[in-house]
């Protein structure tokens, strides 16, 4: 087929990538015309074209905060918008020939519209690819009914790259007119690139030179790894980077940035170990989420942790020295535009073997120095004797010196955090008593009922007397004798106001109540025909869900104790039994008890399972600071020495 040619009616469009191969055909030289000769042979003017508006969007487009690829799609998509063009692609060199011509590919995300990408295609394009490499300007052809338009890229990598526009042909002026503008936009921008490039990779050289210098002046690893970690992040500006070493072949999370302690048994250690692991094993650059062509094998612990950690990308790579020994790996996370992109990968790469050599040398200067003093030692002891005294010496000072947690011994016992009482109403016997100690009881419930008869006899004669005072106030009246009707209606009054109060007595016969919860103390034996005065206790009840435990704490070491300290208490009859707790409140004053000056600390407990019973002892550690061990053995004689002996 003639590339100048229009495919036949109804033939499978070829650009359409329909999967059918045409019928061979008699391979044909297509007609190349440089940009020059279109431009003196077409009546289309480049005129029509919104100048103003295409320098200003190119230059929107080169100034995006974006990868390479994202600005050259941008591009694209503009020569597309200005060109009418029915595609517009970017094909790369993939390898030069021996005979100095070049290797051609159009993939998939270099492309914008419609383009054809079968093989016989691709060989087609490489033809002019070639041809407008060496003449380094813009070439024409036709192809399949329309205009190719070639125009030569200078691409930052080395490598040739060609812009292929297809578009009509009366399109053709215009085209190379924007293709001109959008080539010197493209070669200002790659320019501009290489330098800001240029520029990150000064800085990041100083910043390993002066990450080096750091590793290499700290006097443990541990502390190496910790700068390694903290300087990528603040350089590189990754979320988070952790350092691991190999210590007789088993790897060790050494550190994490942000981190000073990092717990062997969480599971973020389990899981950086896992993939630093993998790193070594894998011996090369790890991505996950993996790049279009990257390895995807050994990626499942770094996909383990990306799904623990909720973290969207993880990149690790192995920390070899130059002469190819592997002493551990780094793990970078962060974004996935930080990690998919090229300088995060590149710097590793680079400083890998720097940063794996200024740490073995740190361990190295470790293990030397560990050596040193043990031969200082040696030297130091004449005998062998002398050195295995000199050595318990030393281990038993290493002992007195480590820091111990000071804890506090201290007796308790247990309360209820509530108490209410059912009192007699007024004095009185009792009739009944309905409850026990250690009933559960609800409020409103009715534990006991007093005795009624001695109030209604007593309500029936106070009426009858009031009746009779009413009589003698009316025959007084009828006598006019004034003065003992008034003497008659303070006594009807009297009489009313006992009236009212013997009734209130009568409606509080019940005793009920006031809360939920158990019965501590009253019994049916006492609470029967028992006589009690007014406000007398008959039942003490409490809520038992929640048990107040109130510690003794001598007054010696009160000053060792604070509110929110932890304490562990043991209730004795409760073997193999323990509960924790907070002191929740210490009393300002203290108080003798069993004849020992103690302040009480309060501690809440739930009660659940209803084991805890107030008047319960037992004992209480309670968890102070951290001293060395021979404070905590010899502060109590130092302090009795020190307050009984007044001339110090």
């Amino acid at each position: 087929m003639d590339p100048t040619t229009q495919p036949a009616s109804g033939a499978p469009d070829p650009i359409g990538n329909d999967g059918q191969n045409p019928p061979p055909q008699p391979k044909q030289t297509p007609r190349r015309r440089d940009a020059s000769a279109v431009r003196r042979n077409t009546s289309i003017e480049p005129s029509s074209v919104d100048t103003a508006a295409l320098h200003s969007e190119l230059h929107h487009a080169t100034l995006l905060r974006a990868d390479e690829a994202t600005i050259y799609e941008a591009i694209r998509r503009i020569v597309m918008k200005y060109t009418a063009a029915i595609g517009v692609g970017r094909i790369t060199a993939d390898g030069k020939n021996s005979d100095g011509s070049y290797n051609w590919d159009l993939k998939p995300e270099n492309t914008t519209g419609r383009l054809p990408r079968r093989h016989d295609f691709i060989e087609k394009f490489a033809e002019s690819c070639n041809t407008t490499i060496q003449r380094h300007s813009i070439q024409m052809e036709h192809f399949l009914g329309v205009q190719a338009i070639y125009s030569p890229i200078e691409s930052n990598a080395g490598d040739p790259e060609v812009l292929l526009v297809l578009t009509d042909d009366s399109n053709t002026t215009g085209a190379v007119f924007v293709l001109e503008i959008a080539n010197a936009y493209i070669t200002l921008f790659l320019r501009s690139s290489r330098g800001r490039n240029n520029d990150w990779k000064l800085v990041s050289l100083a910043a390993l030179i002066e990450l080096i210098s750091q590793i290499e002046s700290q006097p443990t690893l541990a502390l190496g790894c910790e700068v390694v970690a903290n300087e990528l992040v603040r350089h590189l500006g990754a979320k988070q980077v952790a350092v691991g070493y190999l210590h007789d072949g088993q790897m060790v999370v050494e550190s994490l940035s942000g981190t000073v302690k990092l717990d062997p048994a969480s599971e973020t250690y389990h899981g950086l170990e896992m993939a630093l692991s993998e790193s070594v094993l894998r011996d090369s650059v790890a991505i996950y989420p993996p790049r279009p062509d990257d390895e995807t094998h050994l990626l499942v612990a770094h996909r383990q942790l990306c799904g623990d950690l909720q973290i969207p990308a993880v990149m690790s790579s192995p920390l070899t020295t130059p002469d190819g020994k592997t002493i551990g790996a780094i793990l970078l996370t962060g974004t996935k535009e930080q990690i998919h992109g090229d300088r995060l990968p590149n710097f590793i790469r680079a400083s890998g073997p720097r940063l794996a050599s200024a740490l073995e040398v740190v361990s190295r200067a470790q293990i030397g120095r560990i050596r040193q003093i043990s031969n200082s030692i040696r030297t130091a002891v004449p005998s062998i004797r002398g050195f295995t005294w000199g050595l318990i010496a030393l281990c038993l000072a290493a002992v007195m010196l480590m820091p111990v947690r000071y804890r506090v011994r201290c007796n308790c016992t247990t309360e209820p955090t509530v108490r209410r009482f059912a009192v007699a109403p007024f004095q009185g016997l009792i009739e009944k008593g309905f409850a026990k100690p250690g009933d559960a009881v609800s409020k409103g419930q009715l534990l006991a009922r007093m005795d009624g008869k001695s109030i209604r006899w007593e309500l029936a004669s106070v009426l009858a007397e009031q009746q009779q005072a009413a009589k003698k106030r009316e025959i007084e009246l009828a006598n006019r004798n004034v003065t003992a009707s008034l003497l008659s209606q303070l006594e009807s009054d009297r009489l009313i106001a006992r009236t009212r109060l013997l009734q209130h007595q009568q409606q509080q016969v019940e005793i009920r109540s006031p809360i939920d919860g158990v019965i501590l103390s009253g019994t049916l034996e006492r609470a029967e025909a028992a006589a009690v005065d007014t406000g007398e206790v008959v039942y003490e009840i409490a809520p038992l869900d929640q048990m107040r435990i109130e510690v003794t704490i001598p007054a010696q070491e009160i000053t060792h104790v604070t509110v929110g300290q932890d304490a562990r208490i043991w209730i004795d009859g409760m073997s193999g039994q323990s509960f924790v707790g907070r002191i929740e409140r210490v009393n300002p004053r203290s108080e003798l008890r069993e004849g020992r000056n103690v302040f009480v600390a309060t501690v809440t407990l739930p009660n659940d399972n209803d084991l805890l019973r107030p008047g319960m002892t037992g004992s209480v550690r309670i968890d102070g600071a951290r001293h060395p061990l021979v404070w905590n053995i010899l502060h109590r004689p130092w302090d009795y020495l020190a307050s009984r002996l007044t001339w110090w």
